[in-house]
């Protein structure tokens, strides 16, 4: 699965990344501490922030650790 570049992503479209992330991060009964390491360990109040669906930008890592979640949750799903 190609990774996801923030070039290639409308400010938009991070909220939506993000929103099924924590949903599947919920299916999945992932705890915070655990999300934030799967985010790369953002500050705990930009977490925070992005759990609120406060988001002002992500990183190029951010975008490409999330695509590896969701193309995770594809897979097991198929």
């Amino acid at each position: 699965m190609p990774s996801l570049k923030r070039s290639q992503l409308g400010e938009k479209s991070a909220p939506v990344i993000l929103s099924a992330f924590f949903k599947i991060m919920n299916e999945w009964h992932v705890k915070a501490e655990d999300q934030r390491t799967l985010l790369g360990h953002p500050p705990k109040s930009e977490f925070y922030n992005w759990k609120n669906g406060n988001i002002s930008n992500l990183s190029n890592d951010t975008l490409e650790r999330v695509s590896y979640i969701l193309g995770i949750y594809t897979a097991l799903k198929s």
